[in-house]
C-alpha cells in the first residue's frame, strides 16, 4: 500500500511539473532520427538543393549535454555539407557556428550561469583566412539563445574543455584563457579572459575589433 501511494504521488508530481510548462525530457535521438530532421532543415532553408544530396551525421555531444539541455549536437561527416554542425532540441534544428572552408564545431564544454546549464563550444571556418571562434548556446523558455564574443583566432586548433570547474580554451597544449559569462537583459554575454602570458606565435593570431 505504501509503495502504491508513493508511486501515485510521483505520477501526480510529474503531471504537475509538465502542466506547469516544464515538459518531460524527450527521448534521445538516434543518428537516423537526427539525419531525417537535419535533412528537412537543410531543404527547408535551401529548397534548390540537389534532392540526391546526403548528410551523414556523427554525434559530438554525450549523455551530460542531453541530460542537462535535452539537446544533442551533430556534425555532417561527408559530402558537400561536410563539417556543418547542428544542435537539435525537442525536434527543432539549429545551426551552430559557421563551417564553410573549415571544420565546423571543434569542441564542447558544459558550464553554468546562475545555476543554469550553458553549452560553450568552438568552431572553425574560413576560406583564405582560416579562423576559430568561441560561442555559447543556452536553452531558455524552450528557445535557443546563441552568442559569441568579438574574438577570433587565426588558427583552426582552438578547443574548449572543462578544467577545475571552468571552461578553458586551449590552442594545442597552450592555455589561451577561460570562458566568462554574464547575463544582461535576459541574454548571455560571453567573453574570453586571456591568460596573463602567451607565446608570441599565438598572440599574433588573436583578433579583436
Amino acid at each position: 500500500m505504501r509503495h502504491t501511494l508513493i508511486a501515485l504521488l510521483a505520477c501526480i508530481a510529474l503531471d504537475t511539473f509538465v502542466s506547469a510548462g516544464n515538459p518531460a525530457a524527450p527521448p534521445r535521438l538516434t543518428v537516423v532520427d537526427a539525419e531525417r530532421l537535419v535533412r528537412e532543415h537543410i531543404y527547408k532553408t535551401n529548397p534548390a538543393m540537389n534532392p540526391a544530396a546526403q548528410f551523414p551525421l556523427e554525434e559530438l555531444s554525450g549523455k551530460e549535454v542531453f541530460e542537462k539541455l535535452h539537446s544533442q549536437v551533430f556534425k555532417v561527416n561527408a559530402g558537400h555539407w561536410q563539417s556543418a554542425s547542428f544542435l537539435i532540441h525537442r525536434g527543432q534544428v539549429y545551426e551552430l557556428g559557421k563551417w564553410f572552408g573549415g571544420d565546423g564545431v571543434l569542441s564542447l564544454c558544459l558550464t553554468e550561469l546562475n545555476d543554469e546549464p550553458v553549452l560553450a563550444y568552438t568552431y572553425s571556418w574560413g576560406s583564405g583566412i582560416h579562423r576559430s571562434h568561441l560561442a555559447v548556446c543556452r536553452v531558455s523558455g524552450g528557445k535557443i539563445q546563441q552568442s559569441q564574443p568579438d574574438f577570433a583566432l587565426r588558427d583552426k586548433d582552438m578547443i574548449v574543455k572543462s578544467q577545475d570547474g571552468k571552461c578553458t580554451v586551449f590552442v594545442g597544449k597552450t592555455q589561451l584563457g577561460t570562458v566568462e559569462l554574464a547575463q544582461k537583459d535576459g541574454k548571455v554575454e560571453v567573453d574570453l579572459k586571456l591568460a596573463a602570458t602567451l607565446p608570441d606565435e599565438i598572440s599574433r593570431k588573436i583578433w579583436r575589433p
